[in-house]
C-alpha cells in the first residue's frame, strides 16, 4: 500500500509535469511506471541544469 507521502508526492510531481510541461493527465496515466520514471528523470535533469546555470549567471553579474 502506498502511503501518505507517496502519495501527495505522486500527485505533485503529476500536477508539475501537467502545469509545467503541459502534458496531459491521461498521457501521463498512460504511461508504463518505467516511462513516467524516466520523463521524471529527464525533467528533474533539465531543472537542475538550469538552476545551475541561473546559479552561474549570478556569480558572473554579480563579480564573484
Amino acid at each position: 500500500m502506498m502511503s501518505h507521502d507517496s502519495l501527495q508526492a505522486f500527485i505533485a510531481s503529476n500536477m508539475n509535469v501537467m502545469i509545467h510541461h503541459n502534458i496531459s493527465i491521461s498521457e501521463i496515466e498512460n504511461m508504463l511506471p518505467w516511462e513516467r520514471h524516466i520523463l521524471l528523470g529527464m525533467i528533474k535533469d533539465v531543472v537542475e541544469k538550469a538552476t545551475q546555470r541561473k546559479e552561474q549567471q549570478g556569480k558572473i553579474n554579480h563579480g564573484n
